[in-house]
């Protein structure tokens, strides 16, 4: 076995080999692939970047994209992994290959399963079953070439979107009394979309510093990150909040579009055929992330963009999703699961000092 550099293509076609017998794949990955990696994207111009890959005889037995970003000098990302089963040794020695680079760069520490940047996507599930629009997809076996790592985990929910609402609906009047001056306000997707990413930035920013594995976003790595996904969205999808003409919080959420997506295949113009032409709508949405700025808390802020939020879903909406939410982040999960209140999948991070 020897280590050597691999080309994207590469990587792709590799990527293609794994998942190509598996019927509950669905592609997440292509996309976010070309946004990170892309020599043309604002997030490659900002990075390091190096591919590497395990091979036998010719043949690729396991391969990922090592990262560091200028932003968080000291994080070793790698992002991408890939590896066919049974190959312990293989992956030992990417890892060791890996952690070299990173150490000639003087990193702290490495990060198994963050593709960059938290916002792009992190860790490995823990279940099966087909993947919802944006989530990480894995083969099972790929938790046990990390038992030696320390483990950082993550965990989503689901709920009947009717009892979510009900238990809104009763919540609300208390919502009213203490929201004050705060008004929401919906993205602009069309002519204003610069204006609309350089707001998400600047509130991301604002909000998560030291947020585990969050660093500084710069405006044109988020217009990348959507410029993609913008023919599915609806103004509605993007949700601010402001007081007295500040921007203080925000919500983003959207259908599970995967429900549109044939197994083995991504999101493409078929699936903005189906969902804007056709009007198929997924009967799940997905809450990604919401974000408010810790003064503007208190006011109800959260869960007056969540409300605005649910009061945009159609009628077709049975269930409701949420993103992954850190298992330390008691906070967060205590309001999620106000509403939200099924576990719907587990996943895990992988870290190592360097």
């Amino acid at each position: 076995m020897e280590a050597s550099i691999i080309s994207l293509k590469e990587l792709r076609l590799f990527c293609k080999k794994i998942y190509g017998v598996d019927d509950s794949f669905k592609d997440n990955k292509a996309g976010i692939i070309k946004i990170v990696c892309g020599k043309n994207r604002h997030f490659y111009k900002n990075s390091k970047q190096t591919i590497i890959s395990v091979k036998r005889n010719g043949e690729i037995l396991c391969a990922c994209v090592a990262i560091i970003h200028k932003n968080a000098p000291e994080m070793l990302s790698i992002a991408f992994f890939e590896a066919l089963p049974d190959c312990r040794e293989a992956v030992d020695m990417l890892m060791e290959h890996c952690q070299g680079w990173g150490r000639e760069n003087k990193c702290a520490k490495m990060v198994i399963s963050l593709d960059g940047h938290v916002n792009n996507g992190v860790a490995f599930p823990v279940g099966g079953g087909f993947p919802s629009f944006g989530e990480s997809y894995c083969p099972k076996y790929y938790h046990d070439y990390f038992e030696n790592f320390s483990k950082i985990k993550l965990t989503s929910f689901y709920d009947d979107a009717k009892r979510v609402k009900a238990q809104m609906q009763r919540d609300l009047p208390q919502i009213e009394k203490i929201r004050g001056k705060i008004s929401l306000e919906y993205a602009d997707f069309g002519w204003g979309f610069g204006k609309t990413m350089e707001r998400y930035t600047d509130l991301n920013n604002r909000i998560f510093p030291g947020h585990k594995y969050y660093f500084p976003r710069e405006y044109k790595e988020d217009y990348d990150l959507f410029a993609d996904m913008r023919p599915l969205l609806k103004n509605e999808n993007l949700i601010f909040a402001k007081c007295e003409g500040e921007y203080v919080g925000f919500i983003l959420w959207y259908p599970d579009f995967n429900e549109l997506v044939p197994s083995g295949q991504g999101a493409s113009v078929l699936t903005f055929f189906r969902y804007k032409i056709l009007r198929r709508n997924p009967e799940a949405v997905k809450v990604v992330e919401i974000g408010v700025d810790r003064k503007f808390r208190r006011y109800g802020t959260i869960a007056a963009l969540f409300n605005a939020a649910l009061e945009a879903t159609g009628k077709s909406t049975r269930k409701i999703l949420s993103s992954w939410i850190l298992d330390e982040n008691i906070k967060s999960k205590a309001i999620t699961m106000r509403y939200i209140t099924k576990r719907y999948k587990d996943y895990y991070a992988y870290e190592k000092e360097i």
